[in-house]
């Protein structure tokens, strides 16, 4: 980790507003230790003083870092939020009979749809040996879990959909057609 680098990838607000408590303590330790420790000896008061400033500056950047990194988080939850409900204004209501048939007759396939307040992948994937058109060992999933059953996939979309209809917002990257 980086201390001085902003993390774009952060999907949390948690580590964020851990380092700005714990850059704040630490500032606020160095000035209790300032002002009710006392050296004796002018040039280790001015050594020391030097540091502690130092040391408050690069706190002090610390903290903007973080609250860098939270805007940047707001911001790219925004973004996310707004390009999934454009994709909803764009979806398709379909039938689960109709998604599971493309998935029994397609050998390979990607659908995203938005379940539950999220979108969820699903399809069928196959494999070819080099120099081959044929396709063999067909398999489903569904987001991450792989090679799951027909039937599961069945059973997650019928438990998900609404009246036996989902809201399929692309087929293998494409919009559907209205």
């Amino acid at each position: 980790m980086r201390i001085f680098k902003v993390d774009e990838k952060i999907d949390s607000y948690t580590a964020p507003l851990l380092k700005v408590v714990f850059s704040a303590l630490l500032i606020a330790a160095l000035l209790a230790i300032r002002i009710w420790v006392p050296i004796s000896s002018p040039v280790w008061d001015a050594i020391v003083g030097v540091a502690s400033a130092m040391l408050m500056l690069l706190l002090v950047l610390r903290i903007a870092l973080s609250f860098c990194e939270m805007l940047l988080l707001s911001e790219r939850r925004e973004k996310a939020n707004l390009d999934i409900q454009a994709a909803i204004k764009k979806s398709k209501k379909c039938s689960v009979d109709y998604v599971i048939s493309l998935l029994e007759s397609n050998d390979i396939i990607d659908v995203a749809i938005f379940l539950g307040g999220r979108v969820v992948r699903f399809g069928a994937s196959s494999d070819s040996r080099q120099g081959e058109s044929r396709l063999f060992g067909k398999q489903y999933y569904i987001d991450d879990k792989s090679d799951v059953a027909i039937e599961t996939v069945r059973e997650t979309l019928d438990k998900y959909s609404e009246n036996d209809e989902l809201c399929v917002i692309s087929i293998d990257g494409l919009i559907p057609r209205r």
